[in-house]
């Protein structure tokens, strides 16, 4: 299995559940990231999503091929800047999925779309975020 599973909304809801800490019993969870350090990933990958969803064909041209790697420099330097970040990043296992895309289409879009469903589950499980 990849990093990526096929019920990937499943796997984004796991994986904010589990980046939730509990203060205590009864209490409502704290989070080390916020949904607009979520929504920055997210913006970085908009424009990889609108370019596969346009491409033709199931591999990735040379261009996106690059624009893939370049993602995951810049997923690379937010987890540097932040603790929390980096912590989401690796236990979503963002860096291999982005690894795994090569030069597929289908991965790549897959990828996007998890992202998408990571950020919407922070957003609807974390009351305290406005």
């Amino acid at each position: 299995m990849g990093a990526i599973s096929e019920d990937y909304v499943d796997q984004a809801r796991q994986v904010i559940e589990g980046l939730a800490e509990k203060e205590s019993e009864g209490r409502r969870a704290r989070w080390r990231f916020s949904t607009t350090q979520l929504r920055v990933l997210l913006s970085l990958t908009a424009q990889l999503y609108e370019d596969a969803e346009g491409a033709t064909g199931p591999t990735l041209s040379q261009d996106l091929r690059d624009k893939v790697q370049y993602l995951r420099v810049r997923f690379v330097y937010q987890a540097g800047r932040e603790p929390g970040v980096r912590r989401f990043i690796e236990e979503a296992k963002l860096l291999s999925a982005l690894k795994e895309i090569g030069d597929s289409r289908v991965q790549l879009i897959k990828f996007c779309r998890y992202m998408e469903a990571l950020v919407a589950y922070k957003k609807y499980l974390d009351t305290g975020d406005k």
